[in-house]
């Protein structure tokens, strides 16, 4: 073990065999479900692969006689819980008010689900939409709320089932102007409270300002497979309590998010 982050270690003999546990590796249950391990982890982590900015790439002259809010409500979302990696179930609400440029709504749906595809917690996921929208249209203003529950929460530890967390991330004459903001709110159906205080705090930072990944696409991490005497290893590329190092410089000079799977083991 010398040379090893011990919490690792630990992981890796965790989840290394079927056998110890009085499980058989070769019966038939068990054929090709590493195999299957492996491909479903690049799709549960297809959005490391993806440039966010690129989702919104393709933009449209506003139309002159259209100068009000564009709310795109209720998208699906699936992501996973950064430190114990179960799933985050909800929906997303965005909305914008243009200034020059509009985007095609499935842009919008298609850049929620860049980055809900990566290991996360909900207050980043909502401020890395907010702020890729702003950064790339330019709007007037933008809102992005998402309401999501926590396997992490409601399955295991203080297991409490029929939660859900909601966070918010207003820019622009969103946070400003308290009608725009109220209309957001009511539009996507907030309860009548929130949206007529209306949710004017940003969503809660963590280690500073959650940065966007406007680099080269980072490669998809999958964990390693290797078949032992005993049983089977599975290695995931990364920290077993996800301490990650400092967010490295992409070619370009941009950083790329801290949440990012560096390979280390």
């Amino acid at each position: 073990m010398r040379g090893r982050d011990p919490d690792a270690a630990v992981f890796e003999d965790r989840t290394s065999t079927p056998s110890r546990t009085g499980d058989d590796p070769d019966r038939e249950g068990l054929k090709g479900t590493l195999e299957r391990l492996v491909r479903v982890y690049e799709e549960f982590f297809a959005g490391y692969a993806e440039d966010p900015v690129a989702s919104l790439a393709t933009t449209f002259e506003k139309t002159s006689a259209y100068d009000e809010m564009i709310v795109l409500r209720d998208i699906r979302l699936e992501s996973h819980c950064e430190h114990h990696i179960v799933p985050i179930l909800g929906k997303a609400h965005v909305g914008y008010v243009p200034a020059e440029r509009v985007v095609g709504i499935s842009r919008l749906a298609r850049l929620v689900e860049v980055f809900a595809k990566r290991m996360q917690i909900q207050e980043a996921l909502t401020s890395q939409i907010a702020d890729t929208i702003q950064d790339v249209l330019k709007p007037r203003g933008v809102g992005a709320v998402i309401e999501a529950a926590h396997q992490c929460m409601t399955t295991r530890g203080i297991r409490k089932p029929g939660v859900s967390l909601v966070t918010g991330r207003m820019l622009g004459c969103f946070p400003d102007d308290p009608t725009t903001r109220r209309e957001f709110l009511s539009t996507i159906g907030a309860p009548g409270e929130l949206a007529a205080r209306g949710l004017n705090a940003p969503a809660r930072r963590v280690r500073g300002r959650w940065p966007i990944a406007y680099g080269p696409p980072s490669p998809v991490a999958v964990p390693a497979v290797t078949r032992t005497s005993s049983g089977w290893t599975l290695r995931f590329p990364f920290q077993a309590q996800h301490s990650f190092p400092a967010a490295p410089q992409s070619p370009d000079g941009c950083r790329v998010p801290n949440a990012a799977l560096h390979p280390r083991l």
